[in-house]
């Protein structure tokens, strides 16, 4: 799996993918600072945190 995630399509794909059989701590969202920002847990307990500085559409 590739895991850049230099726009938002490519980071909702690895957050849907690592969040599988995991849990969502925070759903992706847009941040006031302008990030799209969001973490969750995977399936084996690993915590991952995404930033993506692409604006929205």
């Amino acid at each position: 799996m590739d895991s850049r995630a230099d726009t938002r399509a490519d980071t909702d794909r690895l957050f849907a993918a690592l969040s599988g059989g995991g849990a969502v701590v925070m759903p992706l969202a847009d941040m006031f600072q302008g990030a799209y920002f969001g973490n969750c847990t995977d399936r084996f307990g690993i915590r991952w945190m995404f930033i993506c500085t692409e604006r929205a559409a």
